[in-house]
């Protein structure tokens, strides 16, 4: 298993955590990265967080913490954006009942598709329905998979728009003389 399929399962983990026990959000990142550990070499299939103490574990990177708290951050403070995102294409369903794990696993995968161009459409979608799979029943991943799937529009719109946004500011950005030819003017 790769270890950013694993921070992502964390992230989700921690999503979670954060969506039930709602106290101290701050506090909580800070404990759980503190504490967060990947499955011990050969076990990633059997491996539960709680199972192993932390010397068990495998050490999560610098790299791989960012990441998490990276997708943690966002997805907290622009949950109700996320939402919005993947809540039109509910079809007899309302937000309200879909259970909180797959709402989690929606926010994160949006987060990726409009936030992330660097992760591909495909591999967010993927993910998501991994851990669906995982942490959700067959009903819920199918449905994940197909509101993802309707969502590769807002994926390239949000992708050209960025493009758009990095090309216009270059082009504004007005060029300062260099120090030594200020000095000589």
């Amino acid at each position: 298993m790769n270890t950013r399929r694993e921070a992502r399962e964390r992230a989700l983990q921690l999503l979670y955590q954060l969506e039930i026990q709602r106290d101290d959000p701050e506090g909580q990142i800070i404990r759980y990265l503190d504490h967060v550990t990947f499955a011990p070499k050969g076990e990633p299939d059997r491996w539960e967080a709680d199972e192993y103490p932390t010397e068990l574990g495998r050490k999560v990177s610098q790299r791989d913490k960012d990441f998490i708290a990276e997708i943690v951050n966002y997805v907290t403070a622009h949950k109700i954006e996320l939402d919005e995102l993947y809540k039109v294409h509910l079809k007899g369903w309302k937000l309200e009942r879909i259970p909180i794990v797959d709402q989690c696993i929606m926010r994160l995968a949006v987060y990726e598709i409009t936030e992330r161009p660097d992760i591909p459409f495909s591999v967010s979608v993927n993910e998501a329905v991994l851990l669906a799979k995982k942490y959700a029943d067959d009903k819920s991943r199918s449905y994940i998979n197909a509101i993802l799937g309707k969502m590769k529009s807002v994926a390239c719109e949000k992708t050209a728009d960025k493009k758009k946004s990095v090309d216009q500011s270059t082009e504004n950005r007005q060029v300062e003389p260099a120090e030594e030819e200020k000095i000589g003017e």
